[in-house]
C-alpha cells in the first residue's frame, strides 16, 4: 500500500520523496509495519518519513533505504541537497494533508496507561469513535467534537485537559504529526498554568511533548525535552519509577536517531541493570532494552558486540517467549544481520537457516517473509564461500517467487539479478552476462531505463562481459 504524500516544492526535496517513493513501490510497498520490524524505527517514524514535507533524518532515510534495497550512497547525496534546500526555505509548518496508516514493541515505550476521554467532557460514542483505527475517520471530525466540548466546559477544566491529551495522541497517531505536537504545546503551557509543573499529568505531556517531536523529525529536540524531563522525574518520582525508567530509555533511543549512536548505547548499558533489579531479567522491557542495547551497538561500529549480544538475548527470548514467538523470529534475523555485517558469512546463512526452518512451519512455504529469508540465506550462503549452493538456492527461489508474486514483482526481478551474480561467481560468466543481457529488457520496461536497479543491472552487464571476453 502506497504512503500518503504531502506538497513539497519543486527541486531537490521533491527529488529526494519521488525517489522513496519510486524505491517503496519498487520494494513490494512493504507496509509501515513491516519496515518498522526491520529497521529499527517505529511505524509513525516510517509514515512520516515518506509523508514529509519536512525532509526525514539522514539515519532514519539509511534504515529505510537498506530495508528496501536501494543505493544508500546515492539516497545520501540526494538527502544532502533536499537538506540544504531545507534549510533555505523560510520558516514554516508543515500540516499532512491527510491520515496515514496506523512498533516495533521494543522500539520505544509511549505511555502505558494512556489518558482515557472523560465522560463528561466526551460521550461514549466518541470515545469508541478514538479506538477507530487511525485513518479510519479523518481527524476534522473528533477535533470538532473536541471543540465543541471544550467550549461547554472550558478548555482548562480538568476533564478536558484529559481529553486533549487523549485526542491528541490520536491525531498524531493518524498521521498528522505536526497537529499533535502542536495540540500537546498548547495543552502543556495550559497544563502548567492550572495544574502546576510537576503534576503527574503535566509531566506525561511534557514524555508526550517529545515523542511527537521526535517522530516530526526534531530528534535533537526531543532528547533535549527528555534530558531535563529525567531530572525532574529523578526528583519527583525516584530513579526506580516506572515512569522514570521509561523517559531513560525513550532518552536513549532519541539520542541515538539524533546520530550519537554510541551515547544511546551507553545509556542502555546503563539502564539494563536498572531494570533487571527492579523488574526482573525475563520481563518484557528488559529484554525490550537488551534489544535496544545491541541494536545501537551495532550501529555505533561494533557489530561483533551487537551480534554477541543479540546472541544471548536470543538464548533467553526462545526460553522466556519460546521459539514461535514474533520477537524470537525477529532475533533470528537481527543475529544473521550482525554476523554478517561483523564478516561472519557462515554464521549468518546458520542463523539464517534457522529462521527459515522455523518461518516455513509457522507461516507457511509461501509466506513473503519466508522468500525473504530464502533470499538473504542464499546471498550469504555464497558469501561463505558456498558459490555452487548460492546460485542453486537462488534458481530454486527464482521459480517459487514467479509462481507467487508473478515476473514482474521487485523481488522476482532482484532475485534474478542475484542468480545472475552467482552464476558469474561460479565461472559461468557468458551465462551471468546472458541473464543480465535479458534482466535489463525486462527493468528498462518495469522501472525504467533510469531506475537505480536498472542502472545498476547495467554495470552488472558491463563486469560480467567484460569477464566474458576475457576468459574467452
Amino acid at each position: 500500500m502506497a504512503f500518503t504524500r504531502a506538497a513539497t516544492p519543486p527541486g531537490p526535496i521533491t527529488d529526494l520523496f519521488d525517489k522513496l517513493h519510486d524505491l517503496h513501490l519498487h520494494a513490494g510497498e512493504p507496509s509501515s509495519r513491516t519496515l518498522a520490524r526491520g529497521t529499527a524505527i517505529t511505524y509513525t517514524t516510517v509514515a512520516a518519513a515518506f509523508r514529509g514535507p519536512k525532509v526525514p533524518p539522514w539515519g532514519t532515510v539509511e534504515l529505510l533505504v537498506e530495508a528496501m534495497g536501494g543505493n544508500v550512497e546515492e539516497y545520501r547525496e540526494l538527502w544532502k541537497a533536499a537538506r540544504r534546500a531545507e534549510l533555505d526555505l523560510p520558516a514554516q509548518v508543515p500540516v499532512p494533508d491527510s491520515p496515514s496508516q496506523p512498533s516495533h514493541a521494543h522500539r520505544r515505550e509511549e505511555d502505558e496507561n494512556p489518558p482515557e476521554v472523560a465522560a463528561s467532557s466526551i460521550t461514549g460514542a466518541t470515545f469508541l469513535t478514538l479506538t477507530d483505527p487511525p485513518g479510519k475517520i479523518g481527524t476534522a471530525p473528533v477535533l470538532a467534537l473536541l471543540d465543541h466540548y471544550l467550549q461547554a466546559l472550558g478548555p482548562g477544566h480538568p476533564a478536558n485537559l484529559t481529553a486533549r491529551a487523549a485526542v491528541a495522541n490520536w491525531q498524531g497517531n493518524a498521521g498528522d504529526i505536526a497537529g499533535a505536537t502542536a495540540a500537546f504545546a498548547e495543552l502543556l503551557t495550559d497544563q502548567i498554568r492550572i495544574l502546576g509543573p510537576y503534576q503527574p499529568q503535566t509531566l506525561g505531556a511534557r514524555r508526550n511533548l517529545a515523542h511527537w517531536k521526535g517522530e516530526a523529525g526534531d530528534a535533537a529536540g526531543a532528547a533535549a525535552a527528555l534530558d531535563q524531563l529525567l531530572t525532574d522525574q529523578t526528583r519527583i518520582l525516584g530513579p526506580d519509577h516506572p515512569d522514570t525508567l521509561a523517559t531513560r530509555n525513550n532518552l536513549a533511543w532519541w539520542k541515538g536517531q539524533s546520530g550519537d549512536a554510541a551515547g544511546a548505547a551507553a545509556a542502555l548499558a546503563e539502564l539494563i541493570p536498572d531494570r533487571t533489579r527492579i523488574l526482573g531479567p525475563d520481563h518484557p522491557d528488559t529484554l525490550a532494552t537488551r534489544n535496544n542495547l545491541a541494536w545501537w551497538k551495532g550501529r555505533a561500529g561494533d557489530a561483533a558486540g551487537a551480534a554477541a549480544a543479540v546472541d544471548q538475548l536470543l538464548t533467553d527470548q526462545t526460553r522466556i517467549l519460546g521459539p514461535d514467538h514474533p520477537q524470537t523470529l525477529g532475533g533470528h534475523r537481527n543475529l544473521a544481520h550482525w554476523k554478517g555485517r561483523a564478516g561472519d558469512a557462515a554464521g549468518a546463512a546458520a542463523a539464517l537457516d534457522q529462521l527459515l526452518t522455523d518461518q516455513t512451519r509457522i507461516l507457511g512455504p509461501d509466506h513473503p517473509e519466508v522468500l525473504i529469508t530464502r533470499n538473504n540465506l542464499a546471498w550469504w550462503k555464497g558469501e561463505a564461500g558456498d558459490i555452487t549452493g548460492a546460485a542453486a538456492a537462488f534458481a530454486e527461489l527464482l521459480t517459487d517467487q514467479i509462481r507467487i508474486l508473478g515476473p514482474d514483482h521487485p523481488q522476482t526481478l532482484g532475485a534474478r539479478r542475484n542468480l545472475a551474480h552467482w552464476k558469474g561467481e561460479a565461472g559461468d560468466a557468458a551465462g551471468a552476462a546472458a541473464a543480465l543481457d535479458q534482466l535489463l529488457t525486462d527493468q528498462t520496461r518495469i522501472l525504467s531505463p533510469d531506475h537505480p536497479q536498472t542502472l545498476g543491472t547495467r554495470d552488472d552487464l558491463a563486469y560480467w562481459e567484460e569477464r566474458r571476453q576475457h576468459d574467452g
